[in-house]
């Protein structure tokens, strides 16, 4: 393959610019150095200004040519600063790794070449190679390739395409038999990632977990999609996990959706969580004031209004103590509370009403002399 204005190779090409830019950039560092010394020199006999010193070097170059000095110093200081920075940021680079955007010199730089060479910050070509299809769909081509490789960071290729967003990398990636999905990329990605990049990670073969982080990290944030890809790698709905998850998105207010989710699933909507001192769904619905997951839960047939946590507080008893009366109407009005617990409603309802607030508990009084229940 010949390159058609020069007659030379790709490689050659490539090689050749970048020796050209490096000696360059090598002697801007330097000039800018010397320069630099120069002011720092000259700014150091200022110091000796009052011993007559400075003035001797002011008779000698004149004001302006002092001022050009200061002038000339800063801009060739900040030129060699950034030079500096450019050259440490392509430092332990290879040319392979410089070659990326550049079809014809990775088809030639694949020949005879580390293919896994590290820069100094641990970076593959691999890691580069996310960024440009054509470059990533070559290193995959390679039977040597390190698909795992880590950079410093602890990302490998596949968590770079996931931070960066590219859905068709992370496809080529996940196609690959011997890609792993590590915890970190896969925690960051339903943390932060894009919804349609993290459904393609929950259902991938190679995504084993870890599967109750990623449930209630879904759960927390609200998303349906992730939370229904999830619940796929679980066989037994009476798992803990799920148990967990389903109060959890009652804690969090999640939406109705995803509690109809897990009750699908088969999760008993009188499961205890491990997370939250044995409290139910209905529990933290009472507690938090959430009307409408209360009606919701009521009307399951098989709800346990009386059930108690760790603490021996039912929901009516948590909604009391806020006090949420219009909670604890509706739990009342279920006609599912013991006498035991409505007798203690009211002891709570005449507390509040005689306590600091005087709250005015009369519906809460009403609903209990209206209860069947016995």
């Amino acid at each position: 393959m010949s390159n058609k204005i020069s007659g030379q190779s790709p490689l050659s090409t490539f090689k050749e610019y970048t020796t050209q830019k490096r000696w360059v950039s090598i002697a801007l560092l330097i000039t800018s150095v010397v320069v630099f010394g120069g002011l720092t020199t000259f700014g150091g006999l200022s110091l000796f200004s009052s011993h007559g010193m400075f003035a001797q070097v002011l008779n000698t170059i004149g004001h302006g040519g002092a001022w050009a000095a200061f002038i000339g110093g800063g801009i060739a200081a900040t030129l060699g600063t950034i030079i500096s920075i450019v050259l440490l940021i392509n430092k332990g680079r290879s040319p392979l790794h410089r070659a990326i955007e550049n079809k014809a010199a990775i088809d030639q730089l694949l020949q005879g070449n580390d293919i896994n060479q590290a820069d100094h910050n641990g970076n593959r070509p691999l890691h580069y190679s996310v960024l440009n299809g054509h470059a990533l769909y070559e290193l995959l081509n390679e039977k040597d390739i390190e698909i795992n490789a880590k950079n410093n960071s602890g990302h490998t290729p596949l968590g770079v395409a996931v931070r960066t967003g590219k859905k068709e990398a992370v496809e080529k990636l996940l196609a690959q038999p011997e890609v792993d999905i590590d915890i970190p990329t896969i925690m960051w990605a339903i943390g932060n990632g894009s919804d349609e990049i993290v459904v393609l990670l929950l259902t991938s073969e190679k995504c084993n977990g870890p599967w109750q982080q990623c449930l209630f990290e879904a759960v927390e944030k609200g998303k349906e999609d992730y939370v229904a890809a999830i619940l796929e790698k679980y066989d037994d709905p009476n798992h803990q996990d799920l148990q967990d998850a389903f109060v959890l998105a009652a804690y969090c207010r999640g939406t109705l959706k995803i509690l109809n989710m897990l009750l699908k699933k088969g999760v008993n909507v009188n499961a205890k969580s491990s997370q939250f001192w044995g409290q139910t769904a209905l529990h933290q619905a009472a507690n938090f004031n959430n009307i409408d997951l209360v009606c919701k839960l009521l009307k399951i047939s098989s709800i346990d209004v009386n059930v108690e946590d760790d603490y021996g507080k039912s929901p009516l008893q948590l909604s009391m103590e806020w006090p949420w009366l219009n909670v604890a109407v509706q739990i009342i009005e279920s006609n599912k509370v013991s006498r035991k617990n409505l007798d203690i409603a009211r002891g709570q309802a005449d507390r509040t009403a005689r306590g600091e607030w005087g709250t005015d508990c009369g519906s809460v009084i009403i609903a209990i002399n209206k209860c069947t229940t016995t």
